[in-house]
């Protein structure tokens, strides 16, 4: 294998362009997604880092990157959401040639994967979380990091600190054991962004929660977790083990944080066994993580009175070209009208939201109200047509939403948390019809 360090390509989606490296080739490619920090080109300075990439690299083609907004991948104003950051890996996957990877995840890096292989399940062989979490924070009912209050005051502490390597003290405490590491850190703290910019990945990782989709990741993964870790606790690697159904969890002696920092050789076997073992037992999963949409004209009956037969059908026209754009725009799939309204999916509940708000406002200048409902969920697809709980729950929801209004449960506000895009108010707990349980409902405030 060539020592050589790989060049650094760009890998473009519109006006955002992704840096990315390749090394090594085989018949297994890995997609290592990094944590907060990260710098494609300056981390194969840092110890370790090459040599944990070369001995990946001896088992398959591995791919890193640098998401949008850090590293040599283009600048952002703020942070991109998980949805965004879900776009740089199929972008970098496509630019690559990559139709299915194992990814190997470090820190934050986990719970995007997560979402991706609930979301994508065709493009994920394998997920290897290293010190991987499910929740930014803790709560009650997720007593296994640090409180809302502690996890911001560390944030303020490393964005005062910026740029000298402190960090390493939590994520790398063997590194910053060795003389001159906190100076190289820091350096590539600074390469990886800027305080403000690294606050703004803080805030939107704080508030992430990824918990309810874990019933939806079908991937063989293991999860990676050391012992002492000081950054994630131990406890959050096991709960991620637990709640995943197709998962291990393998301790790792130690109090490194990052895969790449210590002794790394107990996890390349664990991974060169996995992908050596997998077999045909398991198939790719045909039912996927998406969020649903329906929408639906109010008092469609009253407006086909008022203006009769052919004024209706011609604004039904209107109505069902503007949706069509719409949902296109927003990179949806339309799946069918339904006579006064329509059935779209999202892969990203970002985008969901975005459309449903915008079918709203556009769809009010034809002279009508319309209502939204948005659900996450599992689907099957069914040739053209799509089936499955989700589809019911947001259906359901339609019921409990008034004129010209977006309202949606509580997982959807939960995967967009910490984005700036969105403001929602609380409708409280509802029945819904049919469906066992209460869904807490939120509506979104329209600008």
């Amino acid at each position: 294998m060539s020592h050589e360090l790989p060049e650094t390509q760009y890998a473009e989606a519109g006006d955002i362009c992704i840096a990315y490296q390749i090394m090594g080739t085989g018949p297994i490619d890995f997609i290592v997604v990094p944590g907060v920090v990260s710098h494609v080109e300056y981390f194969h300075n840092l110890p370790g880092y090459t040599k944990f990439l070369r001995e990946l690299a001896s088992l398959g083609r591995v791919i890193t990157f640098d998401k949008r907004g850090q590293g040599l991948s283009e600048r952002i104003s703020g942070a991109p959401s998980m949805e965004e950051r879900m776009d740089d890996i199929t972008t970098v996957m496509a630019a690559t040639g990559s139709n299915r990877a194992a990814f190997v995840t470090i820190s934050e890096g986990g719970a995007l994967s997560l979402l991706f292989a609930a979301t994508y399940p065709e493009k994920v062989s394998h997920l290897f979380i290293c010190g991987g979490y499910a929740k930014g924070h803790g709560t009650d009912d997720y007593p296994f990091r640090h409180s809302l209050q502690e996890r911001y005051a560390k944030v303020e502490l490393w964005r005062s600190n910026w740029g000298k390597g402190i960090a390493l003290d939590f994520i790398a405490p063997s590194l910053a054991r060795q003389p001159g590491m906190h100076k190289s850190f820091g350096q590539a703290e600074r390469y990886s962004c800027t305080p403000s910019g690294m606050k703004h990945f803080f805030e939107l990782n704080i508030k992430a929660d990824v918990r309810p989709i874990l019933e939806f990741v079908t991937a063989p993964t293991i999860v990676f977790h050391a012992r002492g870790d000081r950054q994630v606790p131990y406890e959050a690697g096991q709960h991620l083990a637990d709640y995943l159904q197709n998962a291990k969890l393998v301790t790792i002696e130690g109090d490194d944080h990052v895969i790449w920092a210590g002794d790394f050789s107990q996890c390349i076997d664990e991974i060169r066994n996995a992908c050596a073992s997998e077999t045909n037992s398991y198939t790719v999963n045909q039912r996927t993580l998406a969020t649903v949409l329906f929408t639906d004209i109010v008092d469609s009956t009253g407006h086909l009175t008022r203006l009769g037969d052919e004024e209706w059908t011609s604004l039904l026209g209107q109505h069902d070209r503007l949706a069509g754009l719409l949902v296109n725009r927003f990179q949806g799939t339309l799946i069918k009208s339904t006579g006064d309204g329509l059935l779209a999916i999202f892969d990203g509940p970002g985008r969901a939201i975005q459309c449903a708000t915008a079918l709203v406002l556009e769809i009010r200048k034809l002279g009508v109200s319309i209502r939204a409902a948005l659900h996450t969920g599992e689907i099957e697809h069914n040739n053209s047509d799509v089936s499955g709980l989700a589809i019911h729950v947001a259906a359901r929801i339609l019921s409990h939403t008034g004129n010209d209004e977006v309202v949606m449960s509580k997982l959807v506000t939960d995967l967009v948390a910490g984005s700036s895009l969105f403001q929602f108010d609380p409708l409280g707990a509802c029945s819904l019809k049919g469906i066992p349980g209460e869904f807490d409902l939120y509506k979104t405030i329209l600008n």
